[in-house]
């Protein structure tokens, strides 16, 4: 909800808003779960690809739409 009421505020004014909303990843916050094989065999089982993803499945897209912005803003960083 949050991306869709910046991007309906922002997008009059000419800003793209880019949001990345990967799911269950397998980095420490899911630490517990990892030592749970009951509830991670659960959760897995929901997951179309049955498996966690991983930090680089994600790292190119947010790459590319941080360097897409940096490429395309009229007012680049200096």
């Amino acid at each position: 909800m949050l991306m869709r009421d910046q991007t309906v505020e922002l997008g009059s004014l000419g800003i793209t808003v880019n949001n990345v909303a990967p799911g269950a990843i397998s980095t420490p916050i899911y630490a517990a779960l990892l030592n749970n094989k009951p509830k991670l065999n659960a959760l897995l089982e929901k997951l179309p690809l049955g498996r966690l993803g991983k930090p680089r499945d994600v790292a190119g897209l947010v790459a590319f739409l941080a360097r897409t912005v940096l490429l395309t803003s009229p007012e680049r960083p200096s």
